[in-house]
């Protein structure tokens, strides 16, 4: 072959052959130009940065989470937790005392009026006084007292929530409409004598104490 054309056929065989820069970006799946583009794109939408992006998200809704998914008790509003104070609407918190009896306090953060709400259903809770240990019940005469037994039908009430307070209707006499109540006096309100709408029935969770 004459110098001049196989020097000819080298040179068009250089000519078609790719770039460094060019199979580099063909490798990785971009486009052989030898630009940046593909690699700048790899790198935004990355599987280790995704997955970065999603933590951090995740980490940022821990307020939001209950503590079986992650997220912290000590973040939910105080009186959100399960142990608050009932304030009700005619000035005295629901207490739970030794003997069984059940009233109103006007002292903040009374030890009795510290209370516990434990689900027993869908919109169903219990009332325990944690210094106590006993459970707000009314019968079926409609009468408010505190007993130990947690078991007890008389012990369960429908959570209600109407006009942004809490309403705690009677499980055991819910066709009769009873709900718990405190009258002005402080002394339970019998259940045949309450209603919605009354003040003595409305309540609003309380934190159970002060801020440090």
């Amino acid at each position: 072959m004459p110098p001049k054309r196989k020097e000819a056929e080298l040179a068009r065989e250089a000519s078609t052959e790719p770039s460094t820069g060019d199979a580099t970006a063909a490798s990785d799946g971009g486009v052989p130009d030898g630009s940046n583009s593909s690699r700048a794109c790899g790198s935004r939408w990355s599987p280790s940065r995704l997955v970065g992006e999603a933590s951090a998200i995740w980490s940022n809704m821990a307020r939001f989470r209950p503590a079986f998914l992650g997220g912290r008790d000590d973040n939910l509003p105080d009186h959100l937790g399960p142990v608050k104070q009932l304030f009700c609407r005619t000035g005295h918190n629901l207490a739970v005392f030794p003997a069984g009896t059940v009233y109103g306090t006007r002292e903040a953060y009374n030890r009795y009026a510290i209370l516990e709400l434990l689900s027993h259903d869908i919109g169903q809770v219990r009332i325990r006084g944690v210094e106590t240990g006993l459970f707000v019940c009314m019968d079926a005469e409609g009468r408010v007292y505190a007993k130990k037994n947690r078991m007890d039908e008389e012990g369960i009430f429908y959570e209600m929530y109407e006009g942004g307070y809490n309403l705690y209707l009677s499980k055991l006499n819910k066709d009769k409409g009873w709900y718990l109540g405190i009258k002005k006096s402080g002394v339970p309100k019998p259940g045949p004598r309450t209603a919605r709408g009354q003040k003595a029935v409305q309540f609003l969770p309380r934190a159970a104490k002060p801020r440090s």
